[in-house]
């Protein structure tokens, strides 16, 4: 069975975990005591929260909830780590928890716990790897690759008949998923497409010819709504596209990419009305990997890691830390939020 690189990237963080990494920065936000008054339930489940998946030093995922407007981090969910690539979103809303577990076959399913219960049921059987996954209302958005199949593709997964439906054609094993994101103010989906017999090749390319001047396969940014229906193509380019996402009310984007395929990552800022492109440059980070634009537009939540961090804890513990970041594009100040030293964060998404 051939995988898509991009299910593999997923996978780089389990060997970072392996190495126990530590995250502290000068400058750290203190989340809220854990005794002080907490809002009522449905406020919070209303309200713009951060949903994270991180994995501990004792083979566990921790599925906690960072709230935007009181600053209170908490640990909602608690699960074997055994998938491929650990991944979960919590939906407060209706007090479920998704995630990705691997089945008798090496294979990950999409699993279902209900927060109240500690119900468990197994949604799919027939996917390999899921990269993203998305609760909204009644269904949950993948980003994910079945057993026949090599590409990662575009799914939806309808809680009430109980069905799993891509948004590719059967036949099609060539159109993949690098990137994507949910806007919970739009209700709309930011899908970063490319081609995987074009990626393959080029990526071939520059391997045997040891180059760093080969272009990537053309990604292109396109828009859905949670039916699957394209809406608007409104980025392409001949770059590898990693990450995307967009402000709240849809003037602006932060695209991640690199111009050849061994080339580095950048962080750019993109109008989504005017197509100016500027690159950020955020000094003190080595490092950032997930982005999500806060609600008023002043900054962004990312995990990433701190040049600091970095050269002070790399050397003794074999690996790089890193943590849950806000940047304020006014002050250019970097905060921390959240950072353990036997933890690793893996992924997260703004969810409300």
């Amino acid at each position: 069975m051939r995988v898509s690189l991009y299910i593999l990237t997923g996978l780089l963080c389990l060997g970072l975990v392996a190495c126990t990494p530590v995250s502290t920065t000068p400058e750290t936000r203190t989340p809220a005591h854990p005794d002080a008054p907490r809002p009522d339930q449905e406020t919070v489940s209303r309200s713009p929260y951060l949903s994270l998946t991180v994995t501990n030093k004792q083979a566990e995922n921790l599925f906690l909830s960072y709230h935007l407007e009181t600053g209170e981090i908490r640990e909602v969910a608690k699960t074997r780590d055994s998938a491929q690539y650990p991944l979960g979103a919590l939906d407060l809303a209706n007090q479920h928890l998704y995630y990705a577990e691997r089945d008798a076959t090496g294979s990950d399913q999409l699993v279902k716990l209900d927060l109240a219960t500690k119900e468990k049921e197994v949604l799919t059987t027939d996917l390999f790897a899921i990269n993203t996954i998305i609760p909204v209302d009644d269904r949950v958005i993948l980003a994910a690759v079945t057993k026949e199949k090599t590409a990662v593709q575009l799914a939806s997964y309808d809680l009430k008949a109980q069905q799993l439906t891509f948004w590719v054609e059967p036949e099609d094993d060539d159109t993949s998923v690098a990137a994507l994101s949910y806007n919970p103010f739009t209700q709309k989906l930011y899908a970063v497409l490319f081609s995987d017999r074009q990626r393959r090749t080029l990526v071939d390319k520059a391997a045997e010819e040891q180059a760093d001047d080969v272009l990537p396969a053309v990604h292109r940014i396109v828009e859905y709504d949670l039916e699957g229906k394209e809406r608007r193509e409104w980025y392409k380019a001949e770059e590898k596209i990693v990450l995307v996402a967009v402000s709240s009310d849809t003037d602006f984007a932060l695209i991640r990419s690199a111009p050849m395929v061994f080339k580095r990552r950048e962080l750019f800022w993109y109008d989504l009305h005017t197509g100016e492109k500027q690159k950020l440059d955020i000094p003190g980070l080595r490092a950032i990997e997930n982005v999500q634009i806060a609600p008023d537009k002043q900054g962004f939540y990312f995990t990433g890691i701190a040049e600091s961090d970095s050269e002070k804890n790399a050397a003794t513990l074999g690996g790089p830390p890193n943590g849950l970041y806000y940047y304020d594009f006014k002050t250019k100040q970097i905060t921390q939020l959240y950072a353990r030293p036997d933890q690793y964060i893996n992924n997260f998404l703004l969810l409300k």
